[in-house]
């Protein structure tokens, strides 16, 4: 009797727990875990003093006043007294080093997937995206050096680029 219990517990892990829901129970757990464990690192990152908490972020200048305008919808959402606070720093503390920002399109955002998962550039480096966008043609084809072979490859492409979803 107990081993049958434990089966429909454990079965009950595993199904979807509601009709229209995308992935098991056990799934959901997982995902509402690391979600808390991401939040909680990075509470940890704050710097207590007070009734306040301080930490810097490096935001692009053209999203500052987007960021603002969120953090305001936030706290009148929320309908919170007390909410969050951006203070721009002259001098930042040396060290701290800005992050690397590449601003990304359609067209240029694989390229530079496929050299982050290399390695990020650090900041002030030359974006190596960018000689990838113009090598990646050519060292294909060097690759694939056969016109008939390419050829056959960007025809079956074009199959399923246009007939299949």
């Amino acid at each position: 009797m107990t081993k049958n219990n434990l089966e429909l517990k454990l079965d009950s892990f595993s199904n979807k727990r509601f009709e229209n829901g995308t992935c098991s129970f056990i799934e959901e757990l997982r995902l509402f875990v690391n979600k808390e464990k991401v939040l909680y690192v990075n509470m940890n990152l704050l710097t207590p003093s007070n009734n306040l908490y301080t930490a810097y972020c490096w935001i692009p200048a053209d999203f500052e006043d987007k960021v603002f305008s969120k953090l305001q919808e936030l706290k009148r959402k929320k309908n919170i007294a007390v909410g969050a606070e951006i203070t721009r720093i002259k001098d930042a503390p040396a060290e701290l080093t800005p992050p690397t920002f590449f601003r990304l399109n359609e067209f240029t955002a694989p390229f530079q997937t496929i050299v982050d998962t290399y390695g990020v550039p650090r900041y002030r480096e030359v974006n190596p995206a960018l000689f990838a966008i113009s090598f990646f043609p050519f060292l294909f084809g060097v690759m694939f050096g056969d016109i008939g072979h390419g050829g056959i490859l960007l025809v079956f492409g074009l199959f399923l680029t246009l007939y299949c979803d």
